[in-house]
């Protein structure tokens, strides 16, 4: 990645203000932005890289890891938080307490578009808050970091075209596991329906408990048949938190659950998705699904056979 645009802060911990207990430990910060411009409707790439520049180990806590403790802000018209996907668990981002090794340096890409949604073309000169906190191994001492620094980036207008969308689908296609995470983060952010068939096919190759994020994402594209059977094929593969995400966002919207997509859910043998589905079916089928549960109710899982005899039972009523 270039780095055009970089910001470099020397992130001091102070204890208790003595110069002595500075020495404990401290950590530069970089933010940098992949390239000078954009258009709307593209995700902005950016980096955060920390590197702790003291000879002993620190462990830094990031109170917030989900927004990798960093807040955005800018008064110019055109700019403003972004709401879109206010379910968006930051994928890639930190976990919540991090061990830096002396001199050791972690990178974490993540989108702008993340915090703030850009409407009108321009130059944007973004402030931003950085906070950290050094754990010390006691409870009452927490050391608090806060330091704030400036991106300028440049916003053009235009839409997503073929050509954009496939550099980031040969990126997607040549990524390691690791790096797909990262193109998954991007793709969220994209505002046109012809990212539906990367952003579901990139979801379906990391890990399932990631593909709630996507699934949200799709749900902007709804009026697009093959947004509906992304979501469907990223619950399939997903935990039951991801089930449950496409559940309530097809419901939201008033579309049907296809037939193959329930038994597909109901016969995948983790009970926990079976089970969700079940509850599902209770708040919202009809008659016509019973023929589907009743295979159910012989289910070696006690739980699912006596949750499907339940449903079948409210579903005749």
């Amino acid at each position: 990645m270039s780095r055009i645009l970089k910001l470099f802060l020397l992130l001091i911990f102070s204890l208790s203000g003595s110069a002595s207990q500075a020495k404990q430990g401290s950590l530069r910060v970089e933010v940098t932005a992949a390239r000078e411009s954009y258009h709307i409707g593209e995700p902005i790439e950016m980096e955060l890289a920390i590197q702790n520049v003291a000879e002993e180990e620190i462990e830094v806590f990031f109170e917030f890891p989900s927004s990798m403790g960093l807040k955005f802000r800018c008064a110019q018209k055109g700019i403003g938080p972004n709401r879109a996907l206010a379910s968006a668990q930051a994928i890639g981002c930190p976990p919540p307490t991090t061990r830096f090794a002396p001199h050791e340096e972690r990178v974490y890409a993540f989108a702008l578009n993340r915090y703030l949604a850009f409407s009108e073309p321009g130059r944007y000169s973004v402030e931003f808050d950085a906070t950290y906190v050094r754990y010390i191994g006691t409870l009452d001492e927490f050391p608090v970091l806060k330091a704030t620094g400036e991106v300028t980036i440049a916003i053009e207008p235009g839409i997503v075209d073929a050509k954009l969308l496939n550099k980031y689908g040969n990126r997607a296609r040549a990524a390691d596991r690791e790096e797909k995470v990262e193109m998954l983060d991007l793709l969220l952010w994209f505002e046109d329906a012809a990212v539906v068939e990367l952003l579901t096919s990139t979801a379906c190759q990391v890990s399932p408990r990631l593909g709630s994020d996507a699934i949200h994402a799709l749900a902007r594209f709804l009026e697009d048949d093959k947004a509906k059977a992304g979501i469907c094929k990223i619950a399939e593969r997903g935990d039951s938190r991801t089930l449950v995400a496409a559940l309530n966002v097809l419901q939201m919207n008033d579309v049907q659950l296809p037939e193959e997509f329930k038994v597909s859910v109901l016969y995948c043998g983790e009970s926990v998705k079976v089970c969700r589905m079940l509850r599902h079916l209770a708040d919202f089928g009809t008659e016509a699904d019973i023929p589907l549960l009743q295979r159910l109710v012989y289910d070696p899982n006690a739980q699912v056979a006596q949750l499907a005899k339940e449903v079948i039972t409210k579903l005749k009523q």
